[in-house]
């Protein structure tokens, strides 16, 4: 009898220890492109080569912006990213989560600055403007202007061409990727077309692959590309 209940005792004892022993910790804060805490946005956990129980966690961040995940897999590789079913973010940070039993923070603050609705308007948070990344194919800036002009979109109706300056708040030459814009604006061409004259002839188009701007004449379709910007009252 004795030497079944130490039976007994030893097993619950090893699934205790290694049963539940397979769990490691990823933290972090989440804040806005101004610094302020994002609280009660949901994020996601998604490991990058899944093992079964351990592929996908949930969190919620707190007043503070700090989330956890307690229970993931230990010296496995996660992709950490906010989730809406109202809005998108491109914002994600892949991390190694630590050793059995510890929790590893992620370096630095997740920053989220821009998040699209399912209407697709992208929104800056650092600078309040509201986009709209549209037609892929060769455009006219007269095309280009009768667009913004009878666009539509979210009961707006001030949408525009944008400045050259606004579209340097959007160029980002620290990014890897071939055009120096965010990816949420999805952006696959070089050049698009600013507001702004040359002369009479000739508007600016801005390049987001090196950040310059030239004159094109207005019939020209080499910019391939239309932006369209509002400022929220």
């Amino acid at each position: 009898m004795k030497v079944t209940r130490h039976i007994l005792l030893t097993l619950i004892i090893a699934i205790l220890v290694f049963g539940c022993s397979k769990k490691s910790g990823i933290e972090g804060k989440l804040v806005d492109a101004k610094g302020e805490p994002m609280s009660g946005i949901k994020m996601i956990a998604r490991q990058v080569q899944p093992v079964k129980g351990y592929e996908q966690f949930e969190a919620v961040t707190g007043t503070d912006g700090y989330f956890n995940f307690p229970n993931v897999y230990p010296t496995a590789d996660y992709t950490i990213m906010p989730w809406s079913d109202n809005w998108k973010t491109s914002v994600s940070v892949t991390i190694r989560s630590s050793a059995e039993s510890q929790a590893v923070r992620i370096p630095g603050n997740m920053v989220v600055r821009f998040s699209v609705n399912n209407e697709g308007i992208i929104t800056d948070i650092k600078t309040g403007f509201q986009w709209i990344s549209a037609a892929d194919r060769d455009v006219s800036w007269y095309a280009a202007d009768k667009y913004a002009k009878g666009i539509r979109r979210g009961g707006y109706v001030d949408w525009r061409l944008p400045t050259r300056s606004d579209m340097r708040t959007l160029y980002d030459y620290s990014l890897k990727t071939e055009y120096k814009i965010d990816p949420i604006f999805q952006y696959n061409s070089s050049i698009a077309w600013t507001s702004e004259n040359y002369d009479e002839k000739s508007a600016y188009g801005f390049s987001f692959d090196n950040g310059l701007e030239d004159w094109y004449k207005r019939e020209q379709t080499n910019c391939d590309k239309i932006l369209l910007v509002r400022t929220p009252r």
